[in-house]
């Protein structure tokens, strides 16, 4: 008898150096939040993010050549990630899940941490 193995998928995001500093300045709020790994930490955020409903940012980022952390894909997330795909389907576009929990990520913080809004 043969087991099959349980596999956890997961999205990827980006995180560049503003978003790293923005994480780091929302660790300092909560102790706590420093015996978190990285992909703990991206967890939590996301599903406050999510939780908060702001929205994603729409300011310029650059994704080229910075880390991915890799987000469990959970029943939450991958609904909304799939709403959000499935919005756009019909016009012929595809959502980078990578660039969108990264926008997600930076409207979430800089909001939190009571950042000016971008333009």
């Amino acid at each position: 008898m043969e087991l099959d193995k349980i596999r956890t998928e997961y999205y990827t995001v980006a995180i560049n150096d503003s978003l790293k500093e923005l994480i780091d300045r929302y660790k300092a709020t909560d102790e706590v939040l420093y015996a978190l790994d990285d992909r703990k930490l991206i967890l939590y955020l996301v599903n406050l993010a999510l939780d908060e409903g702001l929205g994603v940012s729409t300011g310029e980022i650059t994704l080229s050549g910075v880390k991915d952390i890799k987000l469990k894909k959970t029943k939450k997330i991958s609904l909304h990630f799939n709403c959000v795909n499935e919005k756009y389907k019909n016009h012929g576009v595809k959502v980078s899940s990578r660039q969108y929990f990264h926008r997600l990520l930076v409207k979430f913080l800089s909001v939190k941490l009571s950042i000016v809004p971008e333009v």
